[in-house]
């Protein structure tokens, strides 16, 4: 996220931190064609894009694999992590 967030401030485009504001800024700074980016950079940040929603999707995956697992464990000394809130 960092590195997005950072190559955006490199054209000027600064958004928040954190993985919600990159998701949900990212589509509408693709589609502004007022701001600085070229057409390169424009379609290499929608690789970036669609990159995280994979990562996204895998994530998810194996959080439900996790919650599963710990379903049929015992001891549920994984029911105390923190889930992710992003």
């Amino acid at each position: 996220m960092s590195q997005i967030r950072g190559l955006l401030a490199e054209y000027g485009i600064v958004i928040d931190k954190g993985l919600k504001a990159v998701r949900e800024a990212l589509p509408e700074i693709l589609e502004d064609f007022e701001n600085n980016l070229t057409c390169l950079t424009r379609d290499l940040f929608a690789q970036l894009l669609e990159e995280l929603k994979v990562i996204e999707q895998r994530f998810r995956g194996c959080e439900k694999r996790i919650i599963t697992l710990n379903k049929d464990n015992d001891t549920n000394c994984i029911k105390y992590l923190p889930t992710c809130t992003c």
